[in-house]
């Protein structure tokens, strides 16, 4: 979907297929071929390729408005993020669910619980970012913890390596003879 919103709207902004597709960097059939495809999936055309230059038929215009809605909401959706990473807020949370048991009072606290077909109990570590969240079972989380500060602290070496000057081929190098703890 993405790749075909890119592709209709570089069509539409160079008013050429064949121009479009040098911008895309493919070739000019494969391009028309992607539009083509993507028109017998909506059942009508986007473009009209009797005029020059190339135009947009209603279903196109309708097409690109749809391409500039999401193209303004991907921006947004990257302002917020940003937004979120300078307060340094971890707001990973869509939505809450309470839930108290069933009606008639069962339920217990410290119970297992099942979300998206993974277990989670009391004591297991729930890790996240901006990309997803992860499960820990306690019985690892002092390893995982013990592993995350290694590799932190190997980029903070590679890091510093390539501010020095060194390349980042050069410090992989290196590393591969360091013994591993």
């Amino acid at each position: 979907m993405q790749q075909d919103m890119r592709y209709v709207y570089e069509v539409y902004k160079q008013k050429s297929f064949s121009k479009a597709a040098q911008a895309l960097f493919i070739t000019q059939p494969a391009l028309s071929i992607a539009i083509g495809k993507l028109e017998d999936k909506i059942g009508m055309p986007i473009f009209d390729r009797s005029t020059r230059p190339i135009s947009l038929t209603t279903a196109g215009r309708v097409y690109l408005r749809a391409i500039e809605r999401t193209r303004v909401l991907e921006q947004d959706l990257s302002h917020q993020l940003d937004d979120i990473r300078e307060l340094k807020f971890p707001a990973f949370s869509r939505t809450v669910a309470p839930c108290a048991g069933e009606p008639k009072g069962y339920g217990g606290i410290g119970i297992e619980i099942k979300i998206g077909g993974q277990v989670v109990r009391t004591g297991d570590w729930i890790i996240g970012d901006e990309n997803g969240l992860i499960v820990v079972p306690k019985e690892k989380a002092v390893e995982v913890a013990n592993r995350a500060l290694a590799v932190h602290e190997n980029e903070n070496r590679t890091r510093e390596e390539i501010r020095r000057g060194s390349t980042l081929s050069k410090v992989n190098e290196l590393c591969k003879w360091e013994p591993v703890k």
